[in-house]
């Protein structure tokens, strides 16, 4: 399909910007070798010059969302899961998207759980700290860190066993529901409302990761949150990149303070 002009205008002045940046001119002297003006008219050539400009876009892109990541030893695989995230929101790919930001998510809350010494000290010496109130009927209920991450489990024997395992070894869920408390919310929660917020987010993303695993089975609850997800999957594009921001920054501030 032939280029209409003004998609062709925006792609020159694009490919101009990109190709005159500082660092840029191997980009330039390729352009030229492989695309000659004898062949600028050819619309397969027009379509790879444009891929090319956004493949190193991307690239530039990834590599300073994590410059400043503080762990160093994740940065090649977190830009790689980056650069593969934005090539399936580019083909409207929405569940490989959720999977390839999933993964960026997952790693550094791996990472914490396992290696960051000070936060899985903090998380078991404070297993019954009060940690959050909810107030019901006029009522106040007080409740402590245990039961904040393990909100799932309602019986207290399953908990205090749970506490006896690794923090690595929890499910991801409960992990990331310790690294949201510690990292994002800096072991202070004065609203739960504000911390279920943004944890029901990061569930959300962990749900829609699975949409890649179709045919298991589900529970209805699970099912239920399945479609909401695919019903708004245009905004959840936004809302997903929105919580990797605000998660990977908040890491890193309190990684930096330590």
């Amino acid at each position: 399909m032939a280029q209409s002009r003004e998609n062709l205008e925006k792609l020159l002045k694009l490919v101009s910007q990109v190709a005159n940046e500082s660092g840029n001119d191997w980009l330039l002297q390729q352009l030229k070798s492989n695309y000659g003006t004898s062949n600028v008219s050819n619309d397969k050539s027009i379509e790879a010059i444009y891929e090319l400009c956004v493949k190193e876009i991307i690239q530039k892109q990834a590599s300073n969302f994590y410059k400043p990541f503080k762990i160093q030893s994740l940065r090649s695989k977190l830009e790689a899961d980056f650069i593969r995230m934005e090539d399936f929101r580019r083909e409207d790919s929405f569940e490989d998207f959720s999977l390839a930001l999933h993964q960026q998510i997952e790693n550094i809350v791996n990472y914490l759980a396992e290696s960051h010494n000070a936060f899985r000290a903090h998380i078991i010496e404070n297993k019954t700290k009060q940690t959050y109130s909810i107030k019901k009927n006029g009522i106040y209920y007080n409740y402590d860190l245990s039961t904040l991450i393990f909100s799932n489990l309602t019986d207290q024997d399953k908990i205090d066993k749970s506490f006896q395992k690794d923090i690595f070894n929890w499910d991801y869920l409960n992990k990331l529901k310790s690294v949201i408390y510690y990292f994002i919310f800096n072991q202070k929660i004065y609203n739960y409302f504000d911390f279920k917020e943004s944890y029901d987010i990061g569930n959300e993303i962990y749900q829609a990761r699975n949409l890649n695993h179709r045919g298991g089975f589900l529970f209805d609850n699970q099912r239920e949150s399945m479609n909401k997800i695919i019903a708004s999957r245009d905004k959840n594009y936004f809302k997903f990149l929105g919580f990797l921001e605000t998660f990977t920054t908040k890491v890193n501030d309190s990684l930096q303070r330590t």
